[in-house]
């Protein structure tokens, strides 16, 4: 009997001990990428101010863009490493509490391919101190303004915002807004990427809608309770499909956040969004507009990519991620993660691997989870690390490149690294 209670004894600690080691490897969080990766080649280094909270890092096929924290400059480096310009505007204005400013580089927009940015800026025109305006003064006094440059840096033309440019295509032939404040109603307006010119508009849209560039020429245009797809050039519909009889097959009436994304040469597309508290509809189509299938009643989904084949889609979530077939619309597997992944650009699906990244804020990296699979899409592993990664094109797409993001006091280093 003695030896019995101390067999369980015995078992009882090392099972607790078990669990509380587990806690701890959990609560430590990823590893640094050298430690996961030890055999890594690190192929350059780069340390430039810290972006952070106010700045901005935007990741592209060849590089990124960084905004510095005081929105004063901003760098255009190639994933080479170099610096191909950079920009810079001292007119800010301080305004409020917490180091808010007014005015100077806020935002940027970068083209699939790298080759086109667009910034938006803010001319901060007070002579006065900050604190004899009103804050309607001081907003007044700001003209807020887009400027659009070429992969020299050089600037094609700039406009007065509004309206707020949102997206930029992949080429960056065009850009698009979800929102005119000038007419204080959600708007879908497209603007020439040549010139700035406004070429068309979808006026008076009120309720729940989204939109995505497919490709250069193609604008994906979901609007309760019809799907369309665009001529970016024009605004022509080329088809439109009444999404209605599709939801109800499924007992529910309608998105309530709905996003798209597309393959490559949007000949996939995915309309997603949460319909009810914790559930999530994925519907995929083909580029005519024919649906290839639903699935409703998936946990809460705040992003997914499509491989840019178009025959698997990426969905990352709270606590798991999933890789779905798209053709059958079956989960090709699950996985549990422990990444909190909010809407961002930083994933990449291949047949060979996934890698994907997030942020739990603006300031906050939740770290990158780099998925390897088998020949027919099953997860071989998933490896773990702390950095950011902005992926880099591989073209044999066996070798993973990645820049990666590494936060440190009042700096963020970067590294091109293969493994």
């Amino acid at each position: 009997m003695q030896v019995r209670r101390s067999v369980l004894l015995a078992a009882a600690v090392f099972s607790v001990t078990s669990l509380l080691w587990a806690g701890l490897v959990l609560a430590q969080g990823p590893r640094p990428f050298q430690e996961v990766f030890p055999n890594a080649k690190v192929e350059w280094e780069l340390t430039l101010p810290n972006p952070y909270p106010n700045g901005q890092i935007v990741g592209c096929e060849d590089g990124f863009v960084l905004i510095t924290n005081d929105r004063t400059h901003l760098y255009r480096y190639n994933a080479e490493g170099k610096k191909l310009w950079e920009l810079s505007d001292i007119k800010r204005l301080p305004y409020g509490e917490g180091g808010k400013m007014i005015g100077g580089i806020w935002r940027a927009l970068v083209s699939r391919d790298g080759r086109f940015v667009y910034v938006k800026r803010d001319a901060g025109l007070a002579t006065k101190p900050a604190e004899e305006y009103t804050h309607e003064g001081l907003l007044g006094l700001s003209e807020p303004q887009g400027e659009y440059f070429n992969a020299q840096g050089n600037s094609l033309w700039k406009r007065e915002e509004p309206p707020y440019m949102e997206r930029i295509s992949p080429g960056g032939k065009y850009l698009m807004t979800q929102f005119d404040p000038m007419s204080e109603r959600q708007e879908l307006v497209v603007v020439s990427g040549k010139d700035g010119t406004i070429l068309w508009r979808r006026e008076g849209e009120i309720g729940i809608w989204a939109a995505e560039f497919a490709t250069d020429e193609r604008i994906v245009y979901y609007k309760h309770p019809t799907l369309y797809l665009f001529d970016s050039a024009t605004g022509n519909a080329i088809w439109e499909l009444d999404m209605r009889p599709h939801f109800k097959r499924f007992d529910f009436e309608g998105i309530a956040h709905p996003q798209i994304t597309a393959s490559r040469e949007g000949k996939r597309i995915v309309l997603f969004g949460y319909y009810a508290l914790g559930k999530s509809a994925v519907i995929s189509l083909d580029g005519q507009g024919n649906i290839l299938w639903i699935r409703a009643g998936l946990p809460r989904i705040l992003s997914a990519q499509v491989s840019g084949s178009g025959k698997t889609l990426f969905i990352p979530g709270y606590g798991s991620s999933r890789l779905i077939n798209n053709d059958t619309g079956t989960d090709l597997w699950t996985q549990r993660t422990y990444f909190s992944w909010i809407e961002n650009d930083l994933i990449q699906v291949t047949r060979n691997f996934i890698i994907a990244s997030g942020y739990i804020k603006p300031d906050k990296m939740s770290g990158t989870g780099f998925f390897t699979l088998n020949k027919t899409g099953e997860l071989q592993s998933l490896r773990k690390f702390k950095e950011i990664a902005i992926p880099v094109n591989s073209p044999l797409g066996i070798l993973q490149k990645a820049i990666l993001i590494r936060k440190g006091p009042g700096k963020v280093e970067f590294l091109r690294v293969t493994f």
